[in-house]
């Protein structure tokens, strides 16, 4: 019901962002959600550990660079 009205309240979209923001920073690797990345580089090959590291990263990056400044900017004030 809180979603469906004309302006939801902002604690519903402080928890929506907690949320987004804590899913970027996982798959990103960001502290304290790095606990995995050394265990997948260590069992994986040189080519997986390389696509892994990179790729996947870089676009987690740059959607929360963007989602953080383009589309949340506006909500601030």
């Amino acid at each position: 019901r809180v979603l469906q009205g004309d302006h939801p309240s902002k604690t519903v979209l402080a928890f929506g962002l907690v949320f987004v923001v804590s899913g970027l920073a996982f798959k990103v690797g960001v502290v304290p959600f790095h606990m995995w990345i050394p265990d997948v580089y260590h069992g994986a090959p040189s080519a997986v550990t390389l696509f892994i590291s990179t790729g996947p990263k870089l676009a987690a990056f740059a959607m929360a660079i963007r989602l953080l400044v383009n589309a949340l900017h506006p909500l601030s004030g």
